[in-house]
């Protein structure tokens, strides 16, 4: 079994020398990790720590729509997350994840650590799809709606001249 703290979960084995269990929820921030077998201790070492973190949480998505085409930058802020993300992934509904470019790693932000990433948004049907961002260690930071839409596009303005007062109002 191993020990998060005074807290037992089960232990499965994977391979020799290698166990894979739950840590259980805990209110944290941070517990000293052990292994039982049976109800003895087997490994305790003091200097082995297993960190409760907050699930990252999608704060922004500027902006929060993009043409069909695709291409368009979109600004993501996380909160919870912690410097050794060095890697983040968007998904925009069911298309493949794309990458991220951090712009400001895990700054200290009020009770939370907050970064900020940029994605490209792929092409995709116009509609409300769910941004899914995932960091590096396998947390996802939630969902957020996103829209996609057709371009813009203008046809013609009017008038198609005006004062040099600046007062001219035109319909687009």
């Amino acid at each position: 079994s191993c020990v998060f703290g005074s807290r037992v979960s089960a232990a499965a084995l994977i391979t020799s020398g290698s166990l894979v269990c739950t840590a259980l929820a805990d209110p944290g921030p941070a517990v000293y990790f052990s292994l039982l077998q049976g109800n003895e201790r087997v490994l305790s070492v003091q200097s082995i720590q297993f960190e409760y973190r907050l699930r990252p949480a999608i704060v922004s998505v500027i902006p929060s729509l993009a043409a069909i085409t695709g291409g368009a930058v979109i600004t993501i802020s996380i909160e919870n997350t912690y410097t050794e993300s060095a890697h983040v992934t968007c998904q925009f509904g069911n298309a493949s994840p794309v990458s991220s470019t951090a712009v400001v790693s895990a700054q200290e932000g009020v009770g939370s650590r907050v970064s900020i990433w940029t994605c490209l948004a792929p092409a995709a049907a116009a509609g409300i799809v769910d941004l899914t961002v995932c960091l590096s260690d396998g947390a996802c930071a939630g969902k957020s709606e996103f829209l996609f839409v057709q371009p813009a596009s203008i046809d013609r303005i009017y008038p198609t001249a005006g004062s040099t007062a600046a007062s001219t109002v035109i319909t687009v």
